[in-house]
């Protein structure tokens, strides 16, 4: 019986978790608007997650695993471009294994990603901020935004920060 008892422990499942956020790297650019302009961001339509990577043994993985990465939501709120993101320590090294097989997770599941597209609205004269007004002028631009996704395992914590959007 206590051989079946330790079996049992060793063969335990480990619970994983993927969690994400915006983030702010400290180099990003930025994009002044006109006085009377407003911004209009991106907005998720839709955002799978990635999953824990089927080939990474959660045992063996030693807290958090974050991975950055930088994308571009084009006029249309396709993703058009995702590139890996050093931001620093915030960041885990992703170019050897186990952190390739977290990042072929995170671009694969961020590919399918969709977006109402950001825009830039001038608002009618005396409108204020009205962008829903039938004179107000929306043009819809390009975005990079900046995500770090955290892979942990048993409920420990991540590195996510909190959203920030990025601009260019």
């Amino acid at each position: 019986m206590l051989a079946l008892a330790s079996t049992a422990c060793s063969t335990r499942a480990v619970r994983t978790d993927v969690d994400y956020a915006m983030v702010l790297p400290p180099f990003a650019e930025r994009t002044r608007l006109q006085q009377d302009d407003v911004f209009l961001m991106a907005a998720p339509i839709e955002s799978p997650l990635p999953l824990f990577p089927g080939d990474v043994d959660p045992h063996e993985l030693a807290g958090a695993v974050s991975v950055c990465i930088e994308l571009v939501v084009d006029e249309h709120g396709e993703v058009s471009s995702i590139e890996p993101l050093d931001i620093g320590s915030s960041c885990t090294d992703v170019s050897g294994y186990p952190g390739s097989s977290f990042l072929r997770e995170v671009t694969g599941a961020v590919a399918r990603w969709s977006f109402i597209a950001a825009a830039i609205c001038t608002p009618a004269e005396n409108d204020g901020e009205d962008c829903e007004s039938p004179e107000a002028m929306v043009r819809a631009i390009p975005v990079k935004l900046s995500y770090m996704f955290a892979f942990t395992r048993d409920g420990e914590v991540g590195g996510v920060t909190s959203p920030r959007s990025v601009m260019r």
